[in-house]
């Protein structure tokens, strides 16, 4: 077994360790149906009932937040690519490099709001704005999690949308939040 593979084991499902045969990097839980509907429900609630997405400031604050705290923690993210997905350090360290970018892309595309104006006849102008229409379902491939998550999810939390992530069981502790991370101490 390597990588991408996984197996029930009591309490959850194992992600193996590709360098070892049979060796488990962590067990996780499944959500089930009712879970994921759960978090879809809470999205939803997010998008049309809090004022975040009305405030691009804030928005791109929280972004970049982001990107220093994946800056700040570049070799745990290096280490635990390397360990989950069996990649060598420089590929691993060249997925994640990408990650503070993106955030800090995002953080910039929040700011900047984007429409059009054109003319269709001579006098009369029509106007396009893009809005957010709510809830993103990303779902986030084992090969390379970490960068294809984020790829995914900031550009929609900079869009004023919310996002709901299926992250893959075989890169569970790359979806899972250090104790010492920002997001778990919030």
């Amino acid at each position: 077994m390597g990588s991408g593979q996984a197996r029930e084991e009591a309490g959850g499902v194992a992600a193996l360790h590709p360098g070892q045969l049979g060796g488990v990097i962590v067990t996780y839980a499944e959500a089930d149906a009712a879970t994921g509907r759960t978090a879809i429900d809470a999205a939803v609630r997010a998008f049309t009932e809090d004022s975040w997405r009305l405030d691009p400031r804030a928005r791109a604050t929280a972004l970049s937040h982001l990107a220093d705290a994946y800056t700040a923690r570049m070799d745990e993210v290096v280490d635990t690519l390397c360990q989950e997905n069996g990649k060598l350090r420089r590929e691993a360290g060249f997925e994640a490099h990408f990650i503070p970018r993106a955030f800090r892309f995002a953080a910039g595309l929040a700011l900047t709001p984007h429409g059009r104006v054109t003319d269709t006849q001579p006098g009369r102008q029509s106007m396009s704005i893009r809005q957010p229409v709510g809830l993103a379902g990303i779902v986030v491939p084992w090969n390379s999690p970490a960068y294809l998550c984020i790829r995914a999810l900031a550009p929609a939390l900079a869009a004023r949308c919310t996002a709901v992530v299926k992250m893959p069981g075989q890169a569970a502790r790359t979806a899972a939040p250090a104790p010492s991370s920002p997001a778990s101490s919030a």
